[in-house]
């Protein structure tokens, strides 16, 4: 009987942690609801996210979690868990690298991930794709000489891509949107030399009212 009762408490003492530690669901791309609008609205504060707080868990909101769990120095796998959710308790905000008299695009490919800087200040963060081995994209310094906003497809080339609001580096390099159907943003360089972002990132970086022809582009 002792040896019972014994089993019995110390099933309740494991079983209560579990409980505690899955009070918060994890979610994850295809998850919907209020949590999900919660994620959403905290990454567009932080400047991560820039399409609609409609608590639909897509393929945008995943983007902006990996962004954010790069930045944030997490395990990166566009869900939010236990640890992601403790990182957004304590938010590290990363720091421009170079200084230009108005705003600027700089572009960290070994973490692949591009930053928006206006006044000393990161106003934009986003996960992106860029060169693959063979085909990087170049580094240096660049100022824009075109800005398209429109989507458009590849022309004369062997293969074809839908090109999401495309902003000219130099030559046929650029930055633009890609869709999920044509390959979408994976976690490695995978592009042939463009910076494949988010299609709601791309259009927002293309529209916004400070960037236009001659703003600088750091890619290092």
């Amino acid at each position: 009987m002792n040896k019972l009762v014994f089993g019995l408490v110390f099933f309740i003492l494991i079983a209560i942690p579990k409980v505690a530690l899955s009070s918060e669901p994890i979610l994850r791309q295809g998850s919907t609801g209020e949590e999900v609008k919660k994620i959403q609205l905290v990454l567009k504060e932080e400047n991560y996210y820039f399409d609609k707080i409609d608590g639909l868990f897509g393929p945008e909101t995943r983007y902006a979690v990996i962004a954010f769990q790069k930045v944030n120095e997490i395990h990166v796998d566009g869900i939010v868990g236990p640890q992601t959710r403790s990182s957004i308790q304590d938010i590290k905000r990363p720091v421009p690298l170079f200084r230009e008299e108005n705003i600027h695009i700089e572009v960290n490919l070994e973490k692949q991930l591009l930053f928006v800087v206006e006044d000393e200040e990161i106003i934009g963060i986003s996960h992106i794709s860029s060169g693959a081995p063979g085909r990087e994209t170049p580094k240096g310094r660049f100022e824009i000489p075109r800005i398209e906003k429109i989507i458009r497809q590849t022309r004369n080339v062997p293969w074809r891509a839908t090109l999401f609001y495309p902003i000219q580096i130099r030559g046929a390099y650029l930055i633009h949107g890609f869709n999920e159907f044509e390959g979408g943003i994976p976690l490695y360089p995978a592009s042939r030399g463009c910076i494949r972002t988010s299609i709601s990132f791309s259009y927002w970086l293309s529209h916004h009212p400070k960037i236009e022809k001659g703003t600088v582009i750091h890619i290092y």
